[in-house]
């Protein structure tokens, strides 16, 4: 295995979306979906379960018409959801989580 990072602190709010502060002082950030950087207080408020309104810029191709449409400043809210595991909460803090549970008995 090859380590690739050694880091100070971590923040992962959900699958693939992670904040890294490195230990010398840098830091290694992902956001699915979003393409812009995010701050770390942005990362907390993942973890606390809250939304983040953006705006991101997306576009189209039309091979037909061998054009390409920009569509700037669209919102878009990023939304830490959890669909196949369950978090777990220890005095009134999210410590881990585990796996949904789709039994009927």
């Amino acid at each position: 295995m090859k380590l690739e990072h050694t880091f100070r602190e971590g923040i992962f709010a959900a699958p693939k979306i992670y904040y890294l502060e490195l230990e010398n002082g840098s830091s290694v950030t992902k956001c699915k979906g979003y393409s812009g950087k995010l701050r770390k207080e942005q990362y907390l408020e993942l973890l606390k379960g809250n939304a983040l309104d953006l705006f991101i810029t997306r576009w189209k191709r039309s091979l037909v018409e061998g054009s390409v449409q920009i569509k700037r400043n669209l919102p878009y809210v990023l939304n830490p959801l959890f669909n196949k595991r369950q978090k777990v909460i220890e005095n009134g803090k999210w410590i881990n989580t585990r796996p949904l549970d789709l039994s009927t008995s």
